[in-house]
Parts: C-alpha cells; sequence; structure tokens
C-alpha cells in the first residue's frame, strides 16, 4: 500500500468501539460470524460499519456502505474513523484490507487462513482465531472494546510491519532489483 496515503490519524478513545469490515461477499468474508459476534457484545459497547456489496438490513449500531471504491478519500477516511478491523473469512489469497488498516495503524483480527497469517502476527499487530469461532471473535471484541491500551499497542505494531513488509514503494523498488540481478547473472 502506499504509505503516504494510508497513514494513521489522531483519533480520541471514548464512546463505543469502532470495529471496521471491509470485504465486497459479506458471507465468504465472514461478515456474518462478524455479525452474530456484534449482536453477543454489550448493547453500546461497540459500533459496526460494514463495507460490503451485499444488501444488509438496516439495524441499531450497525452502518453499511454499499458503494464504496478502493483506495478512495472517502474510504480512507473511514478507516481512520474505527478502533478495529476485523476479517473473519473463511478463505484468503493475501488480504489487502487487513494491509490497509495495518497501514492506517488499526489492531486487525483476523482468521488464521491464507495471507492473513503472514499480515497478521497474532498478539503484536493483531488478534488470530480459527476462521467459524464465533465465540473466540465475541472474546476478542470485548476484551479490545475493554482495553485502549491493548489496541494502541497492537496498531502500532500494524503500523510497523506495514512500514517493514508492505510499503509499495520500497517493494517496488526491491522487486525492480530483483530482476536486475537476474538480468545480470542469467
Amino acid at each position: 500500500v502506499d504509505l503516504a496515503v494510508w497513514h494513521p490519524a489522531k483519533k480520541s478513545e471514548e464512546g463505543p468501539l469502532r470495529i471496521l469490515f471491509v470485504g465486497g461477499d459479506l458471507y465468504r468474508k465472514g461478515g456474518d460470524d462478524l455479525l452474530v459476534a456484534f449482536r453477543a457484545l454489550p448493547k453500546g459497547t461497540a459500533e459496526l460499519v460494514l463495507v460490503t456489496r451485499t444488501e444488509v438490513p438496516p439495524e441499531p449500531g450497525i452502518k453499511v456502505f454499499n458503494d464504496m471504491r478502493p483506495n478512495t478519500p472517502e474510504l480512507i477516511a473511514l478507516y481512520r474513523a474505527c478502533d478495529v478491523f476485523v476479517l473473519p473469512t473463511k478463505a484468503e489469497a493475501f488480504g489487502i484490507a487487513a494491509v490497509e488498516a495495518s497501514a492506517i495503524g488499526l489492531p486487525v483480527v483476523a482468521t488464521r487462513v491464507g495471507g492473513l497469517t503472514d499480515i497478521v502476527v497474532d498478539s503484536e499487530t493483531g488478534l488470530q482465531m480459527p476462521p467459524g469461532d464465533v465465540e473466540m471473535l465475541t472474546s476478542h471484541l470485548r476484551m479490545l472494546a475493554e482495553n485502549h491500551e491493548l489496541r494502541r499497542d497492537l496498531g502500532r505494531g500494524a503500523r510497523a510491519r506495514a512500514e517493514q513488509c508492505f510499503d509499495a514503494r520500497i517493494n517496488a523498488a526491491r522487486m525492480i532489483d530483483l530482476l536486475q540481478q537476474i538480468v545480470t547473472d542469467g
């Protein structure tokens, strides 16, 4: 990701936990599990922001955005306005939305599938869980809602990992260097 565009914003630790989910297909990306976990949290302790193409019926505490586009200022502003990013997906090749959240400095709660295991370092940049474990997801959300310091520490770790591993400019330069080395050695 472009770390000059995807960067943290100062925010208040007051109010309910703002949970962000970004996934075109709500069900494949585990949004249905997130809805169950969100509903199990004590009322008023969290708000849920869903960015998805899937239609979701209106419900108190849940805001749904069906028309967001990648890398738009509006989407980036949503990431910055939230406290934690959750991707309880059942399958994932990589998970660019989790990288974007990391770049913003959000702790990421994600399932241990595909490339998410390379993005989320458990208890350093976020929290991992097995797919379909709604009870663990609820527990993770409750813990993050109650512990501002943990959220802040995981968010800082997520940003540091994004800077180290997922900076588009640095990675493009690395690829060019590798290709030049192959041409020179070949």
